[in-house]
């Protein structure tokens, strides 16, 4: 609760009373907590419900489950031990007078089993069921007439009299849509199959859960079909036990959603007419959702639905109906491959909640109590701690007006009270001594500004914001703008002509209005003699006699200006130099690898300067593959020792045209003497290589001359030593080239 009362405090709001804060936190927290134990134990309690709702629904629906499993093993087993004793011999599938006592024995023997049946491939049948509970039914087909002829029988087997009869009775097309029999052929292992049973008379049909398994002699012939059956009304007896709680139910569906067997009293099959005509399973079968009981028929349909399929799958989950919640549980049941039910107990949520929700209002009668009781609490509380506040407060608001004699009595029974009176005796005498510290130290600061502001080398002027009027400006101003100081203190910069550009001043005073401050903002100024100087110009705004001012500060940088200019003039002389003679320079910094280029440069390469100077490696590709390696090895040896660079090559233009160049470098060094730029110049010197190319072909060709003449040609210097002569020459004397040259003429 504490991060909730913090937030409280924080939360922006209108004026409240000291009263309200104390109270309401302190309410606050304890129905919080309060609320907080009871919340967190009604939520205990559903889940304690929860668990144990889970494991007796879920130990309720596995005896049910265990239940049939042990109901559907009668008939299973009566027809496996009969077809094992036809395969031994001791029945005769075709003797009906030994067969007939032996069903009313194992009817006797298994009281769950309904009924036991048996037809032959010849179309014989016999059949003997439960009529009532001390009675037995026969059924057996006349093989003269085709008719079923069903007779009433004692519990030993007697036969009392022919009920009724069922005309043109066929076993092996029974029922004539889905005759079992030829079912069973195509289930040699045996199969289950709800059948309709008339040995309770043509108007009771009974709804029954038959097993049937062929019989066949030793060769494999097959002498006929052997059939146990149980009634599924009889599930209700082990449905009804499971009260789990008063107002718990239980039903049984299968895979299609009809109705089984149900724990209510309502019948889970149709009421049809009597008939003598063969009657479907679909036609007793009811579907869940049809059922008469509306808390069924409504799990049913609430199962039946896609989002809640994988409840009806199996596991514990809820549903409402009619606002009323219900714990739903379903276990999957299994007969034999081809037959699955699905287990369903509810179990209405109030039948253990009921307790929960009594705790619950008593939790909330509490709650109400506390509530109460913690309101008049901190009322009382309140009261006694604002009444001295409130005497603080008046002497607060007292000494905020000036009255700074304020003293409180210091007796309180509260103690944090008696402190903060005692902190606020303090702090009184503490603002006495600090005004008047206060007053010494502005009085200090206002000499201290004072004598700054009139020594300092920079001119400096305060001006009000509204007109501009200057209200102070020390000597250096008024000597920059060669006035007196009386004729400008009262005046406002615009009349008195300081602004060489008015837009400078509706500038200045736009920024000074959004920003409050100007900072070295360069303009034009002009004093009174009319010469016009360029000046930075800074300010802030402040406070003075109740009006906005600026104090104004301004830089002189006339001369820097007008160095600049110089600058600029040098600058583009030196370009034009370097235009007329083909030069041009360029920096490299070896740390960043950025390359600087002078437009010349750029014009001598055929480059655009708009698009850069090229990376190192670019730059190579611009040189002769014949004279790349040298110059790289001069720029490497460069960096490497520092070693200046004078190396001629030949520059390859985008234009596919080609011009030498002679190229120089020089390094500079940092403190620590080590090369981190290099700079240097490329002069065109394609007009030299080419006059100097035409030269040594014009000695080459004079040379061809002398060595082809036919007579003796010689050269020899001042002294008389041969420097030249041709081979006829040499031949003439008698004398190699190489003796002749270390002789004299």
């Amino acid at each position: 609760m504490l991060p909730l009362t913090l937030n409280w405090f924080k939360r922006p709001c209108r004026s409240i009373s000291l009263r309200t804060v104390l109270v309401v936190p302190f309410v606050v927290q304890t129905v919080g907590a309060v609320a907080l134990v009871g919340y967190l134990s009604y939520r205990s309690g559903q889940k304690t419900v929860t668990d144990l709702t889970t494991r007796l629904m879920d130990k309720a629906s596995q005896r049910v489950v265990y239940t049939l499993d042990d109901y559907f093993d009668g008939p299973r087993a009566l027809v496996q031990d009969s077809r094992a004793a036809i395969a031994l011999g001791i029945l005769d599938a075709q003797d009906f007078a030994l067969i007939e006592p032996y069903f009313v024995r194992q009817l006797q023997v298994h009281k769950d089993i309904s009924s036991a049946m048996v037809t032959t491939a010849d179309r014989h049948f016999l059949a003997v069921g439960r009529l009532a509970p001390n009675q037995l039914a026969i059924g057996e087909r006349n093989p003269e007439t085709g008719a079923l002829e069903r007779y009433s029988a004692t519990l030993g087997g007697d036969r009392l009299g022919l009920q009724d009869t069922l005309p043109n009775f066929d076993p092996h097309q029974y029922p004539p849509a889905d005759p079992w029999y030829e079912a069973t052929l195509l289930a040699p292992n045996g199969h289950w199959r709800p059948v309709v049973s008339r040995l309770r008379g043509n108007d009771s049909p009974l709804l029954m859960m038959a097993y049937f398994e062929p019989i066949t002699d030793n060769q494999g012939q097959l002498l006929g079909i052997l059939g146990a059956s149980a009634h599924l009304d009889k599930i209700r007896t082990f449905l009804q036990p499971l009260q789990i709680s008063a107002g718990s139910q239980a039903f049984l569906v299968d895979e299609t959603g009809m109705l089984l067997a149900a724990s209510t009293a309502e019948p889970p099959f149709r009421a049809v007419e009597p008939t003598d005509q063969p009657l479907m399973v679909e036609d007793l079968r009811l579907n869940a959702t049809d059922s008469p009981n509306p808390l069924i028929r409504a799990a049913a349909t609430w199962l039946r639905s896609p989002d809640n399929r994988a409840a009806a799958s199996g596991g514990l989950t809820q549903f409402v109906v009619n606002r009323d919640r219900y714990f739903i549980h379903t276990v999957p049941f299994r007969l034999g491959d081809s037959v699955q039910w699905t287990v369903v107990v509810l179990v209405p949520e109030a039948d253990f909640t009921a307790e929960i929700h009594r705790h619950a209002r008593i939790t909330f009668a509490l709650c109400g109590g506390t509530l109460g009781l913690a309101i008049a609490v901190g009322w009382l509380t309140a009261r006694r701690v604002t009444t001295r506040i409130q005497h603080i407060s008046r002497a607060s608001a007292a000494l905020a007006t000036g009255r700074l004699n304020q003293h409180l009595d210091e007796g309180s029974s509260i103690r944090e009270l008696a402190e903060l009176t005692q902190a606020f005796n303090q702090m009184a005498d503490q603002v006495r001594g600090s005004l008047q510290a206060g007053q010494r130290a502005l009085a200090e600061s206002e000499e201290k500004f004072t004598r700054v502001f009139h020594a300092s080398p920079d001119p400096l002027g305060i001006c009000t914001l509204a007109a501009g009027q200057l209200i102070e400006a020390n000597d250096r101003f008024t000597e920059f703008f060669g006035y007196d100081r009386a004729e400008m203190i009262g005046k406002t910069t615009l009349s008195l002509g300081l602004w060489a550009d008015v837009a400078d001043r509706d500038r200045f005073y736009a920024n000074m209005r959004t920003a409050a401050r100007v900072c070295s903002r360069e303009i034009s100024v002009r004093g009174k003699s009319g010469q016009v100087k360029t000046v930075l110009i800074s300010a802030e705004t402040c406070r003075l006699e109740g009006q906005d001012c600026a104090i104004v500060g301004l830089k002189d940088i006339s001369d820097r200006k007008q160095a600049e200019l110089d600058l600029s003039r040098v600058q583009t002389a030196l370009l034009e130099a370097q235009r007329i003679a083909h030069i041009g320079n360029w920096e490299f910094d070896i740390a960043s690898q950025k390359t600087t280029w002078s437009p010349e440069l750029f014009r001598m390469f055929g480059l655009d300067p708009a698009l850069g100077e090229p990376g190192y490696a670019d730059y190579l590709q611009l040189i002769h593959p014949d004279d790349r390696p040298a110059l790289e090895a001069a720029i490497a040896e460069a960096i490497a020792h520092g070693t200046p660079y004078l190396v001629d090559y030949r520059a390859l233009l985008p234009d596919g045209s080609m011009r030498y160049h002679e190229g120089r470098g020089e390094v500079r060094h940092n403190a620590d003497g080590r090369v981190v730029q290099l700079f240097g110049t490329a002069l065109d010197i394609t007009d030299r290589k080419r006059i100097e190319q035409t030269l040594q072909a014009s000695e080459a060709r004079f040379r061809a001359i002398v060595e082809q003449a036919a007579a003796g040609i010689n050269q020899v210097d001042r002294t008389g030593r041969f420097v030249e002569a041709n081979q006829f020459y040499c031949d003439l004397l008698g004398y190699t080239r190489e003796e002749l040259l270390n002789l004299c003429y």
